[in-house]
């Protein structure tokens, strides 16, 4: 799964950063491929590992932020539900501080059997803007239950997804591993509480990438997006589950490309994406392999 791909900057990479070709308007979602998402996927081999990384203009050179993404040890709360947490940050850095304020955190929890997200919450801050998110998933209901806080306003809704959709930072999983295993491209939902995206990674070649902590051999990916709205099955007897019906809003859109090291962990390394900022540029500067017991099972 690699929980990077990236948190979201928070939010411009995580929502700046989900296939396939275009869904119709109106067309049913073949979820026959995604229940594969419920399946026993054995131990999550990522505990303990971090990543840290270097957010910069690409044009200037300027250093804008620093984001941060650690994976957590299996945990088991009061009622026996175990949980694996993922946790990511982004924060402005130096000079770029003054112009642009950003304190963004989230916390993911994942199935350790299924690596799906369980609940996940995003608490952004950037500049006077704040506001908070919070995403219950219900998979084999197929939806989950969303509240935004901004303020002392709340809305709470729910919204009908895909059962094996993600969250921002648990999609890399099954996308980037077998789009590298089977040299193609793969496509996975996203969900976050605020817009369901349908994300698609397609493998390049391989290419030698500099970064400040070594050289590493890395696949190349471009990276695209399509939105989608999303609604309750129309037609569906009381009591049956029945795919979402999904509007396609903004078609595929190239967002940038994804360097992925070609290693035992297929550690994401680089992510340069445009946004109305400029082009910015993400590189890795700091890591942590998982944890050596993690691997020995």
């Amino acid at each position: 799964m690699k929980p990077l791909l990236f948190l979201s900057l928070v939010p411009i990479v995580i929502c700046c950063l989900a296939c396939g070709g275009v869904v119709s308007q109106g067309e049913l979602v073949n979820t026959e491929e995604s229940q594969d998402g419920l399946l026993d996927r054995g131990p999550f081999p990522w505990r303990g590992e971090s990543m840290g990384y270097s957010v910069r203009h690409a044009g200037t050179g300027a250093e804008l932020m620093q984001v941060n993404v650690a994976v957590g040890q299996l945990a088991t709360a009061d009622d026996g539900t175990q949980t694996i947490p993922i946790t990511g940050s982004a924060v402005s850095v130096a000079l770029a501080r003054m112009f642009a304020r950003v304190d963004d955190y989230s916390d993911t929890f994942i199935d350790p059997k299924t690596w799906l997200p369980i609940y996940a919450t995003k608490d952004l801050k950037e500049n006077d803007r704040h506001r908070t998110y919070h995403v219950w998933f219900w998979p084999e209901e197929l939806y989950a239950t969303a509240e935004k806080h901004v303020g002392k306003n709340v809305h709470k809704y729910n919204v009908p997804l895909p059962c094996d959709t993600r969250a921002a930072m648990t999609w890399v999983d099954q996308l980037v591993f077998r789009a590298i295993k089977e040299a193609s491209q793969q496509a996975r939902f996203i969900y976050d509480g605020w817009k369901l995206s349908r994300l698609t990674v397609v493998v390049q070649e391989k290419e030698e990438i500099w970064t400040p902590i070594g050289f590493y051999s890395a696949y190349r990916m471009d990276v695209y997006r399509e939105k989608f709205d999303s609604f309750w099955p129309q037609g569906a007897l009381s009591g049956v589950l029945a795919d979402p019906q999904l509007v396609l809003t903004d078609e595929k859109a190239f967002l940038g490309n994804a360097w992925v090291a070609d290693d035992e962990f297929h550690t994401p390394i680089r992510l340069a994406i445009g946004t109305k900022l400029g082009d910015l540029d993400l590189i890795i500067n700091q890591y942590t392999p998982p944890s050596p017991e993690t691997l020995n099972e």
